[in-house]
């Protein structure tokens, strides 16, 4: 009996420590809405999509996008190269399939982190298409982001300064699929 529980209980914190969090249902909503607002239909969450695009984000972070990242875009990986390729991993299974990827750095609030990726998918007609397609039924975002200090120390006409800067940086995937 004791092994059962144990086995539940690690059961219950592996999937709470793999589901999206309130900033991604959040971003979630606030696309819909963005969608509605354009006269396309609001899209149905997934959450093996959102596996794969929780998967494409810490990969993009974990491996200094965009600034440090060994590829030539970020919608590329090493292993599972395309998005389509991370969706069948996932077990999602489609014949249309979008991404949308975005970084950004700041100290914003919830609210502000979701207008600005949404903004900034809204600046690019590429990306802008993505968010509003026809095509797609699905749709999952994962947004992560990774806080950074940084101590500085520097002389000025004969005087020692030392400040520490921080902030947040932020990386964002979301996958549409129909």
């Amino acid at each position: 009996m004791k092994n059962i529980i144990t086995t539940l209980l690690l059961s219950l914190l592996t999937l709470v420590s793999y589901s999206q969090t309130e900033l991604d249902m959040l971003t979630f909503n606030a696309i819909n809405e963005y969608r509605v607002e354009h006269g396309v239909k609001p899209l149905v969450f997934d959450s093996l999509i959102w596996e794969a695009a929780e998967h494409h984000t810490v990969y993009l972070q974990d491996n200094g996008y965009p600034h440090k990242y060994p590829l030539s875009s970020g919608h590329f990986e090493m292993g599972l190269e395309f998005p389509s390729d991370r969706l069948e991993y996932f077990g999602v299974s489609s014949s249309y399939s979008g991404e949308c990827i975005a970084s950004w750095g700041g100290r914003d609030t919830d609210i502000g982190n979701i207008n600005k990726v949404i903004a900034l998918w809204d600046g690019s007609p590429a990306h802008k298409k993505g968010m509003l397609t026809k095509e797609a039924t699905k749709i999952a975002i994962s947004m992560v982001g990774v806080y950074w200090e940084k101590d500085l120390s520097f002389t000025d006409d004969g005087h020692f300064y030392e400040l520490k800067i921080s902030g947040t940086q932020y990386v964002a995937t979301l996958l549409v699929v129909g």
